[in-house]
């Protein structure tokens, strides 16, 4: 019991000492600290308790919340890193592909700026060469009647003339002198070989001098026979010439040149001609295809064949004469060889080509025409 006393006086002094005013309460019979001094203690115990566990959840918190950042941070910037590397590798490729088609349409552009200019300007039709000596001074009022005419400075619109004993006249040329013969040739010119032109320029002698024209292609050939041509040149005028030119080359120059020393030029165009039209020939004998002496068999449509198939052996044919050819089938007239002579010749018949007819139109099938001999 003393101790118990002693135990109450000394919790009655520490309340006081806090403070806090002490009642004894008696719980059967035996007296009690005061409980607001044990509720005290306890909420003072809870409150370090719960500042300790918070400080301790706080501290666990911001290491959390500081691996979380940093893991965030190295995922972010992982992220970021492939990413770059994405971006970069998708930059790299797609700049390639782009170059390598932006290359590819450049090429592209540039075959379809050259077969524009080859296939459009080569075989459908246009000028790819005209001249037409504008800027060249001198009178010309006569064609070379009155003293000095003609005498100025010759000045070509393209550069590669082959000239001899040029001189200009008010917007032409003229060539030669009195005692030195002129000519002109062209540049070379870009063609396609075995492509059709045509070619067109005017030209007038001097004075009143009958001369020819005389025109001689490198590269090419005249309506596809021959690579020069002369045609007359009325005096006092210009003259207009056309001829068609079969290239034999990829390149061609064109030369003019006159039967008289002197001569005037001026107008010269090369443009393309669209392809000719093909035809087929066929020659038929008695109903068989017919090909001794290797005839013409192609032609272009409005031309005439240049070669004949070789007579046929009348010892083979009954011995009947051979008369020539025809675009009329004989046994599907009813016709006679004996007796129709006269409607058989009124047939057309030829037996050469000079005499052939024009290819127009269409194919062609020639028959032979026999006939018995009186």
């Amino acid at each position: 019991m003393k101790n118990f006393n002693f135990l109450s006086n000394l919790l009655q002094r520490v309340s006081a000492m806090s403070g806090m005013r002490a009642e004894t309460i008696n719980y059967g019979g035996q007296p009690t600290v005061n409980r607001r001094a044990n509720m005290t203690s306890v909420l003072r115990h809870c409150k370090a308790s719960d500042a300790r566990g918070a400080q301790e959840w706080c501290e666990s918190g911001a290491r959390g919340a500081q691996e979380w950042c940093e893991s965030g941070a190295r995922v972010a910037q992982e992220w970021c890193e492939c990413g770059a590397r994405v971006a970069q590798e998708w930059l790299q490729k797609s700049s390639a592909r782009v170059a390598q088609g932006l290359r590819k349409s450049v090429r592209f552009a540039a075959t379809i700026l050259v077969l524009l200019w080859i296939g459009v300007g080569n075989v459908w039709g246009g000028d790819i060469f005209k001249e037409t000596f504008v800027s060249s001074n001198g009178n010309n009022a006569s064609f070379g009647s009155t003293s000095g005419d003609a005498n100025g400075t010759l000045t070509a619109d393209n550069t590669g003339w082959d000239f001899a004993n040029g001189y200009g006249a008010n917007g032409a040329a003229r060539f030669g002198t009195s005692s030195k013969s002129g000519n002109a040739t062209t540049p070379s010119i870009s063609v396609v070989n075995g492509n059709s032109y045509k070619l067109a320029f005017k030209a007038a002698p001097w004075a009143a001098n009958s001369a020819t024209i005389t025109v001689t292609i490198t590269g090419g050939t005249i309506s596809g026979e021959s690579s020069a041509t002369s045609s007359t040149m009325t005096t006092g005028q210009w003259n207009d010439y056309e001829y068609t030119i079969v290239a034999t080359s990829t390149t061609m120059t064109i030369k003019f040149s006159a039967s008289q020393n002197r001569f005037f030029l001026d107008e010269v165009v090369l443009s393309t001609l669209a392809p000719a039209v093909k035809r087929t020939v066929t020659w038929m004998v008695n109903g068989s295809v017919y090909s001794a002496g290797s005839p013409t068999e192609e032609v272009d449509d409005g031309s005439k064949v240049t070669t004949l198939p070789t007579a046929p052996n009348p010892a083979s044919y009954c011995g009947a004469k051979f008369m020539g050819w025809t675009t009329t089938d004989i046994g599907s007239t009813g016709l006679d060889r004996t007796s129709d002579a006269a409607a058989i010749t009124a047939l057309g018949l030829f037996s050469d080509a000079e005499h052939a007819p024009t290819v127009s139109g269409g194919n062609v099938t020639y028959y032979a025409v026999f006939a018995d001999e009186e």
